[in-house]
């Protein structure tokens, strides 16, 4: 396999190349744009050509490289948000796709390669095989096929309370996809991280921000909860083709009291099995991260490996980023 790359894309049609290849919403040109608007990475879109030149594989991420030479030409950081959609959806052809790709990043400078894994069911085994440190992570996806019925008879006892709970005190859950909606949610956002001492991270406030711009494009929904017509906790999902995510959330005082994340997530659910979704990934859990994983459990969702994954690609980059780490300290 070869690979090419570039920094620039039609963006329609390089969302419906992934839409072929049955990608999801990391393969697409939004998701290295916004990823461009909180890092200051050039964004990469990378194909992976047969021998008769035809393109059986692609992927999106993003390229770090230093303005002084030589690190500009040697230390520079690629960061892949996941394993390549490929046409065969095989363990093979995407380590084969990583394997090229590796070669094509070092070339243009890369001396090491961060990979998130999101939405990748294979990366920990491909991964591993292409030498990898791993640090261990899952994200949880529930399957939408099953009946409405059955999905809810796979949450938890104690979830399925938390929701009638909810129902009994006057919850409800709507769709806002305003620009209103979405400052509901960034506010929820940030109150949710200063209750926790953390700064928001920054890559999804750049996410939050790129959504003013991309409302109309049917590609975001923003759910808010309230209580009494009084807004008590909000989310942003993402869509591409029959998928759907749960990208971020945030919450009041409030929502804990009344259970409205838990609505929230279950209105997701039912306006998605509605529309002929197949899956909704309810994101990623650390290591450690016991109350969030249970959270997400509890919905019956499968348990998905999705490591961090870094490599070295470049002796002589490692070298030169050691000088300049000591340089430094």
């Amino acid at each position: 396999m070869r690979v090419t790359s570039t920094d620039n894309v039609d963006v329609q049609e390089w969302d419906a190349l992934a839409a072929a290849l049955r990608g999801g919403y990391f393969h697409t040109c939004a998701e290295a744009l916004c990823v461009t608007a909180s890092t200051g990475a050039e964004p990469l879109f990378v194909k992976g050509l047969n021998e008769a030149g035809e393109c059986v594989g692609l992927l999106t991420g993003n390229l770090a490289l230093s303005r002084v030479w030589p690190f500009s030409r040697y230390c520079g950081y690629a960061m892949l948000q996941s394993l390549p959609a490929t046409a065969e959806d095989s363990e093979e052809a995407e380590r084969a796709f990583m394997e090229a790709l590796e070669d094509h990043l070092r070339m243009q400078g890369a001396f090491s390669v961060r990979v998130y894994s999101y939405d990748s069911r294979n990366s920990e085994c491909v991964l591993s095989a292409l030498g990898y440190d791993l640090s261990p992570r899952s994200e949880f996806v529930l399957d939408l096929g099953p009946s409405l019925d059955a999905i809810w008879g796979n949450f938890t006892a104690r979830r399925r309370t938390d929701i009638r709970k909810a129902e009994r005190l006057g919850v409800t859950t709507r769709v806002d996809n305003t620009q209103d909606g979405v400052a509901i949610v960034l506010a929820f956002f940030r109150d949710t991280m200063r209750k926790y001492s953390r700064r928001p991270d920054e890559r999804n406030e750049a996410r939050i921000r790129s959504i003013h711009d991309g409302l109309e494009s049917g590609t975001v929904d923003v759910l808010v909860t309230y209580q009494d017509d009084v807004p008590v906790n909000g989310a942003l999902f993402t869509r591409f083709v029959n998928k759907r995510y749960y990208h971020l959330t945030g919450n009041s005082e409030l929502a804990y009291k009344c259970n409205g994340n838990h609505h929230l997530i279950w209105t997701a659910i039912k306006r998605y099995k509605a529309q002929g979704a197949v899956s909704l990934n309810l994101g990623a859990v650390l290591e450690g991260q016991s109350g969030l994983l249970r959270f997400k459990r509890d919905f019956g969702a499968a348990r998905v490996p999705a490591p961090i994954g870094v490599k070295r690609i470049s002796t002589v980059g490692s070298f030169l980023h050691r000088v300049r780490s000591l340089g430094r300290g």
